[in-house]
């Protein structure tokens, strides 16, 4: 389906049937005017609007109502590919040849027309409506045509026409749009030749634009020049928000049907639209760019941003530049950070900026569609789901048409999905190390995993779902880095998505309680200690609904913990944690304060510099600051819940010294100093 052919390229409607603007009362009222009209007097009528109001359309509709009439010629005339005041009047002539051309018996009267075309062309200038004035003798008389023989020949043209039982109506379009020069042309001829019997004349035009030519170019008549060519005026129809809004929700509903279950079309246009949209030129422009523009991008972003967007561009460019270049100024949000129901806080100042050089008669309503656009009151989850400008994971689509890093196409998270079932294709989208067998693309495995929290929809089935769990967690420690410094803002990680998308699957899918455990207790013989502790951590909390529900999940979660914590200490792998070492053991410690092995464990491994160097590191983080910066950060007050607090210092001390690069970078990031020998610790005052 696409979109009305006429709006979409600003072609003029033909026939009623693609009235969507509400036209026809006011053609329906003229052309029976035009019809029921009983004088032979020539007239000249005017059809005064706005550039892109919708005249031609009007005039179209005007001649349908006519089509059919016996006592009725309609000819139409258009004249703004015309240039230069010989080809005008030439122009003009002829086709009021062809317009009594079209009567019976008028073979002799248009040979006299075409035999004084030259002649008339010449005079023109000079003509007026009563006479032949003397200032034409000489043109005339070079013209080899007397001024006796010319007046002979206009007069058998009226007495021709004045014997005529139709009449020619002559529409004339488009004087808006040819040079001003060459529009004065026509309206000066209909004034020496509008009062033709029975040719009545139908001009288009925009009454304050020719006032304001014929001003310049007449500044003495002014006004009175059209006064004294047009007899009877009217003004086009106001084309009502009301009509302008169907319009647009007919054309709307065409292209996108599904939006009219998730959006409220009528308050959008009523705060957004509708004191941009004033003209059908004004809708069809912005149709046909919506229509063309969003095509490559239309399942990626939230249409309605797009649209407002659009307004922008094409209205307000200055702002709409001004908002690409401020991402950080409008969007808030980090990669992964999904559980937030935190508001994007409007930014005054931005707005204020946005605002400057725009005419007063705009500020209000554009300052509506801003804030509407860039803060709208939803959370930071809704405006990942959402897809929404104000998120970074989809800002840069709204501008370059390209999906941002941190987000994945509809498409491209549908194909993702259908490929996960066969573990081995799944892993090669990610790569893998030779080393060390981890995912190469760790990142698109994170946004892989948010964004299924995200569009939990597009999971098909409860079938799926369970497989796509399945690979997914004995995949998962391939999607994380454990070699690195946790960066502390960063709360979301790989685990904590899956539980999320666990979570998210067993209110939307696993409906049944029995079916729920069974699934979680078959995935659970499967999950990493890692996992087991993300787990762990999120159900623990007291308005878990999951746990709330299934009390006995808790404890079998915590025996499998336990089991595979102690297996660790047998095999002496417990260090292989990396990174999420110091977040295990709060979680364990959390749950199992009894349990000493693992202390044991811990103080037994700061016999070995190597064991020391990788505690160090995950008792090290990195905290990024509001401005952007990054520091440090050493957890001093957790090393006394697992370790000898004197024999950890002094052992990192000693590492850092004979070069280990993560005690190194604990040292410097403690709230301790410890002195040359390593044995005693002062407090140091001036590093925080």
């Amino acid at each position: 389906m696409i979109l009305n052919t006429n709006l979409l390229t600003d072609i003029p409607i033909q026939e009623k049937s693609e009235d969507l603007l509400e036209y026809g009362k006011f053609t329906q009222r003229l052309a029976s005017c035009l019809k029921q009209f009983q004088s032979k007097d020539g007239l000249v009528i005017a059809l005064n609007g706005k550039w892109g109001s919708g005249k031609t359309s009007v005039v179209n509709l005007i001649k349908a109502d006519l089509v059919g009439e016996t006592n009725v010629k309609i000819v139409s005339f258009s004249y703004w590919w015309y240039k230069g005041r010989a080809e005008v009047i030439t122009a003009f002539l002829l086709g009021l040849s062809e317009a009594i051309g079209s009567l019976s018996n008028s073979e002799k009267i248009v040979s006299t027309i075409l035999d004084f075309i030259q002649p008339l062309a010449s005079i023109a200038d000079h003509l007026s409506e009563s006479q032949i004035s003397s200032n034409v003798l000489q043109v005339v008389r070079n013209c080899c045509l007397s001024p006796i023989s010319l007046e002979k020949k206009l007069n058998e043209i009226k007495e021709f026409l004045k014997l005529q039982k139709q009449r020619i109506i002559i529409f004339i379009d488009d004087l808006d749009r040819m040079n001003p020069d060459d529009s004065i042309e026509v309206f000066k001829l209909l004034k020496t030749i509008g009062r033709l019997p029975n040719v009545t004349f139908v001009i288009v035009y925009d009454k304050e634009l020719a006032n304001n030519i014929i001003c310049q170019k007449y500044p003495s008549e002014g006004k009175n020049f059209l006064e004294k060519v047009i007899q009877v005026s009217f003004d086009m129809p106001e084309t009502t928000s009301n009509a302008l809004y169907s319009a647009f929700r007919s054309e709307f509903f065409k292209l996108y049907p599904d939006c009219f279950t998730r959006f409220n079309l009528r308050d959008y246009w009523q705060n957004c639209l509708q004191d941009f949209i004033k003209t059908p030129r004004n809708l069809g422009r912005l149709l046909a760019n919506i229509q063309f523009n969003v095509s490559p991008i239309i399942n990626d972003i939230y249409l309605l941003d797009f649209i407002s967007l659009e307004v922008l561009r094409l209205q307000f460019p200055t702002v709409y530049h001004e908002i690409a270049r401020n991402q950080k100024e409008i969007c808030k949000d980090t990669a992964l950070q999904i559980t937030s129901n935190r508001k994007n806080e409007r930014n005054d100042q931005f707005l204020k900026v946005l605002l400057e050089g725009v005419d007063n008669k705009y500020k209000n309503s554009l300052s509506n569609l801003l804030i509407k656009l860039l803060y709208p009151s939803i959370s930071t989850r809704d405006a990942k789901t959402q897809r929404r400008l104000c998120s970074n994971d989809h800002f840069e689509t709204y501008f370059n048409l390209n999906i941002n890093q941190d987000s994945l196409s509809n498409y491209e998270l549908q194909k993702t999905i259908a490929i996960a079932q066969d573990k081995a294709k799944f892993i090669q989208l990610f790569g893998t190390d030779e080393k060390d067998g981890t995912f190469k693309d760790k990142q698109y495995f994170a946004i892989f995993l948010k964004e299924l929290v995200l569009h939990i929809e597009m999971i098909p089935n409860k079938k799926r779902a369970e497989e796509l769990l399945e690979t997914l967690i004995s995949l998962v420690d391939k999607g994380h880095d454990a070699n690195g410094l946790i960066r502390t803002n960063e709360t979301t990680n790989v685990y904590q998505l899956l539980v999320y998308l666990w979570q998210e699957l067993d209110k939307n899918l696993f409906n049944d309680p029995r079916d729920s455990e069974k699934i979680f207790l078959k995935l659970l013989r499967e999950s990493s200690v890692n996992f087991i502790a993300q787990m762990l951590d999120e159900f623990t909390d007291s308005s878990n609904q999951f746990i709330k529900a299934r009390p006995e999940v808790l404890h079998i979660l915590k025996m499998s913990m336990q089991q595979k914590i102690q297996l660790m200490l047998t095999n002496n792998s417990l260090l292989s944690l990396g990174n999420r070492l110091r977040f295990c053991l709060h979680v364990y410690f959390k749950n199992f304060d009894e349990d000493s092995s693992v202390k044991e464990y811990l103080n037994w491994a700061l016999s070995n510099s190597l064991s020391v160097d990788k505690i160090a590191k995950c008792f090290t983080s990195i905290v990024v600051t509001a401005d952007g910066s990054e520091k440090l950060y050493a957890h001093d007050n957790e090393i006394e819940h697992y370790f000898d607090r004197d024999k950890f210092y002094e052992t990192v001390s000693y590492v850092a010294k004979e070069g280990g690069k993560n005690a190194k970078l604990f040292v410097k990031a403690s709230k301790y100093q410890i002195d040359s020998k390593g044995a005693s610790l002062m407090r140091n005052f001036g590093n925080d």
